[in-house]
């Protein structure tokens, strides 16, 4: 599976520490919110599957922003990225 280019190296760890820690805080809640029934972990887990796996595919495959406004406007107001040592 291919992902899309970072701007900086250290951005592919920092986005895939993000998605990693948003999944898991997503299914901590839905495990909070919907608590087994009789220890069923299987059953609980197959209906968060079945609720947000379509969501979250569409959303890390088409993104979520119809255009780079916000990222222009954020960089922007950021200082350069440090370049390449002289």
């Amino acid at each position: 599976m291919n992902t899309k280019f970072q701007r900086l190296p250290d951005v592919a760890f920092s986005r895939r520490r993000l998605v990693q820690s948003a999944g898991v805080g997503a299914l901590l809640v839905h495990l909070r919110l919907h608590p087994p029934t009789g220890g069923d972990y299987r059953a609980t887990l197959r209906a968060y599957l079945d609720r947000n796996a379509l969501p979250m595919l569409e959303l890390y495959t088409e993104g979520l922003f119809t255009d780079s406004g916000m990222l222009d406007a954020y960089l922007a107001g950021r200082p350069p990225p440090p370049g390449p040592p002289a």
